[in-house]
């Protein structure tokens, strides 16, 4: 029994230090997860921070315990990274990855100021022979360039389906997201609006009709699936829904593989 006991305790130590190491790991990996995402911009890690390239260090978490709305204000690396995408299916109560974004980091990988992002952006064409769309998107991680294989790719499809993208409302726009103080990823050239006559958004819904985490099928999943191959999120995945919006968010893209529709 003695024997039976030191075994137990023993299995027991080892299961209660890997959930110990598992959890210190969990800074670990999502740092480790954003360098892969940003090759050329991130060049490693350390004990909570992020290195960049050119020799600057950013903290991975602040310390400070934060309410979601808190989050969405002040994010952190930490924050940024703490809802996995995609969600579930329908995503519960305020998960909604990619929603929380620590403006520190978008300011210095894209620009703090209008005229710094302004220098690096290209203009795509948007589904030529369906649309005349022209939209501008930033040339750094080679945004445009994954977004203009995307155009490519939905024209592909069967013309039904792409046509129900044809018209996009809009890449870059300088600008804060609606209802706050907060700059939008459009400001950054990263994000791009779809279908906008079709689509549902919480701010727009929210008072006719009075639930959140709803799932749309606004957009064909074959679009959805297409952005998401090359590191675009889609706010349709989210509980405060933007069926429209896709962002260039690989961090949170490369969680999972995703096979062709």
């Amino acid at each position: 029994m003695h024997t039976i006991a030191i075994g137990i305790a023993a299995a027991l130590a080892t299961l209660f230090a890997s959930a110990r190491d598992a959890a210190s790991g969990e800074g670990e990996g999502a740092l480790s997860r954003l360098v892969r995402a940003y090759p050329g911009m991130l060049c490693g890690v350390e004990e909570n921070a992020a290195l960049w390239c050119d020799g600057a260090r950013m903290p991975f978490d602040d310390g400070r315990p934060k309410s979601f709305d808190e989050k969405l204000d002040a994010a952190d690396l930490e924050d940024q990274m703490s809802i996995a995408y995609p969600p579930q299916a329908p995503p519960r109560k305020d998960e909604d990855p990619g929603r929380i974004r620590s403006a520190a980091f978008f300011e210095k990988m894209y620009g703090a100021a209008r005229a710094e992002v302004s220098k690096n952006l290209e203009v795509v064409a948007w589904l030529p022979g369906l649309s005349n769309a022209k939209v501008s998107m930033t040339r750094v991680n080679g945004v445009a360039k994954k977004l203009a294989e995307i155009s490519r790719e939905i024209s592909r499809l069967d013309r039904a389906i792409a046509a129900k993208v044809r018209r996009p409302g809009g890449g870059f726009a300088w600008r804060d997201i609606a209802g706050t103080k907060r700059p939008s990823p459009h400001a950054f050239g990263i994000a791009i609006d779809v279908a906008v006559g079709r689509s549902h958004y919480w701010r727009w819904d929210k008072a006719r009709l009075g639930e959140l985490g709803r799932r749309f099928d606004d957009i064909p999943e074959a679009v959805v699936r297409i952005f998401e191959r090359r590191g675009f999120i889609w706010g349709g995945r989210w509980y405060h829904y933007d069926t429209m919006h896709f962002e260039y968010r690989p961090e949170l893209a490369m969680e999972r593989e995703y096979s062709c529709p």
